[in-house]
């Protein structure tokens, strides 16, 4: 199977999804913060953007984590802000990813925040205030998703690796794992692997803790791919990196893939900014991409629907 390396993609999912939803971004202010690449501190994260690091739908609400304040921001499903809940010395820790802790009933009763420069994980009620907090030995911490059995799994990208622990911060394992992103249902992990130059997709199983090779994808390591998101359909989104040679320009890929490697659509898109850790998210009924968008005198964050009707068209093609 030929590999994508520095190729074009395979099909044509759409140029560009269906607007949704715009999110103000400010340097000063109440609103989510960002600092441009001319507003970061010298010397912190290589002159790149910094902003709200990690969106999330919860019901009708919307969360986004405002890395720079170090607070929790709710919208309803237009945008409108609905809520800030401030961490208490939420401003010491950069946040790369959150989860939401839900009650008996299923509303969403506190958050465990996962630290990016600082290797911590912090346990937050709806006050703001910190209820635990445990560091690891982990580098670069990218991705975080709760299990069953109030078990944390921590995406290191900096050791390639996924480290599960329990609430007291005791490691109960570690699996090897590639790129920025992995899925988990019902304490299943679906992840990304290198076996030599080939991407494979793995299952964990949560039950036995045995590990299945599902697939190897038709994508080179060389191109950074990464798990974004695991489909209801059970499929995936991989997002990569790929290289026009007749027209010398870089890419941004989303695929569409089954868990057999199939690839059944595929969409080009701008390259996602470096602080966004969530590139696409699902409000349970529909995707959504996320996209860091610069205007004269305005920063938004984008949220663009991915339209049923291109996918499909996409894939019949």
């Amino acid at each position: 199977m030929k590999k994508i390396i520095i190729s074009t993609v395979l099909a044509a999912m759409a140029a560009f999804p269906v607007l949704a939803l715009d999110l103000d971004l400010t340097v000063k202010g109440d609103g989510l913060q960002v600092l441009t690449e001319k507003e970061a501190p010298e010397g912190f994260g290589r002159g790149l953007p910094m902003g709200p690091g990690s969106l999330q739908f919860d019901g009708n609400s919307l969360w986004a984590v405002d890395s720079i304040a170090g607070r929790f921001v709710e919208f309803d499903a237009a945008g409108k802000e609905l809520r800030k809940i401030s961490i208490n010395g939420g401003d010491q820790l950069v946040i790369a990813d959150f989860a939401t802790i839900k009650d008996k009933d299923g509303k969403t009763d506190g958050f465990w925040a996962l630290g990016s420069e600082r290797p911590e994980l912090v346990k937050i009620d709806m006050t703001g205030k910190i209820l635990a907090s445990f560091s690891t030995e982990l580098s670069i911490q990218a991705r975080l998703e709760l299990l069953p059995g109030n078990r944390l799994a921590v995406l290191d990208q900096g050791m390639s690796q996924i480290a599960v622990f329990d609430e007291t911060g005791k490691q109960l394992f570690k699996q090897s794992a590639v790129g920025k992103g992995f899925a988990a249902a019902n304490g299943d992990i679906l992840f990304l692997n290198q076996e030599g130059e080939t991407v494979v997709l793995c299952k964990r199983t949560d039950a036995t803790g045995q590990v299945e090779k599902l697939a190897e994808l038709p994508i080179s390591v060389d191109s950074h791919p990464s798990l974004l998101l695991g489909l209801k359909n059970g499929e995936v989104l991989i997002g990569f990196h790929s290289f026009d040679e007749e027209k010398a320009e870089a890419s941004y890929n989303i695929s569409r893939m089954t868990t057999a490697g199939k690839i059944t659509a595929t969409m080009t898109t701008a390259f996602p900014a470096a602080f966004i850790g969530r590139t696409v998210i699902d409000d349970g009924k529909n995707l959504f991409l996320v996209s860091f968008i610069e205007e004269p005198g305005k920063y938004l964050l984008r949220l663009s629907e991915f339209a049923p009707a291109l996918i499909e068209e996409a894939a019949e093609g």
